[in-house]
């Protein structure tokens, strides 16, 4: 019986990248389903942890676009030079600032940045699995779909700050190529990888954990005890948003 079965080495690198992308957008689109059915008129999130991500989303629109003060976001007054409580979002409003330039509302271009993330921790995990680790094309992509396609990030997404964890892959490429670097007696392999995991890890934290409680890191810690005792409690309700545009809701999952 004739075997339909085709060894990585029988595929052009042209054939593999495509078979990488196709399988890439497969899962991007299973993941966001339900909002592609709506035709993006119902979005992930809710009206509080929703609308605090597209502040700061489009807080990094205004500095890197505007040139506003990094450190000044007003969402949180009067706490001073507080991004958030303790997420920052700064990787993903690089996309949501691209998407933002080529006339998407805020609101689209938070999806936008969802979309960009996943697509990254898709093609993380696969780089972690196919060159990092070796194993063969088909258990790459396997390993990748279902990391991109968890059922549990998929649960989650109303706290979009997770998405981050599609990071983590690219992190441990990036050890392992140091590690074995170190192995091989190659310095500058050693430097180039070590100094990206260390910008990537950065990078992450920036994103995740930069102001861990009310402003205390990037603040000044008496400031926001004077702040606090003179009766000032950041109440967000009267706080300035971004109102969603006509009559667009929010995805529950």
């Amino acid at each position: 019986m004739k075997s339909w079965s085709v060894s990585d080495a029988e595929l052009s690198p042209g054939m593999r990248r495509a078979l990488v992308a196709a399988t890439m957008l497969l899962c991007l689109a299973w993941f966001f389903r339900d909002c592609l059915a709506t035709g993006l008129h119902i979005l992930y999130g809710d009206s509080y942890d929703g609308v605090i991500e597209v502040a700061i989303l489009n807080h990094w629109y205004q500095v890197f676009v505007e040139g506003a003060a990094w450190d000044v976001m007003g969402y949180f007054h009067p706490y001073p030079a507080t991004l958030g409580y303790n997420d920052t979002y700064v990787l993903p409003g690089i996309p949501f600032t691209i998407a933002r330039i080529f006339g998407a509302d805020p609101f689209l271009a938070a999806f936008a940045s969802h979309v960009a993330m996943k697509a990254l921790g898709f093609a993380g995990m696969y780089v972690l699995l196919r060159r990092g680790i070796g194993i063969s094309l088909a258990l790459a992509l396997a390993g990748a779909a279902l990391f991109a396609t968890a059922n549990v990030s998929l649960l989650h997404m109303y706290h979009a700050q997770l998405l981050s964890v599609g990071l983590l892959p690219w992190l441990g490429f990036l050890a392992l190529r140091a590690v074995a670097a170190l192995r091989e007696d190659r310095p500058r392999a050693l430097v180039g990888h070590g100094c990206g995991f260390a910008l990537l890890y950065g990078a992450t934290a920036l994103g995740r954990d930069l102001a861990p409680r009310v402003g205390v890191v990037l603040g000044s810690k008496n400031e926001v005890e004077r702040v606090t005792a003179e009766g000032g409690r950041g109440d967000v309700r009267n706080a300035p948003t971004i109102a969603p545009p006509g009559r667009r809701g929010n995805c529950k999952n």
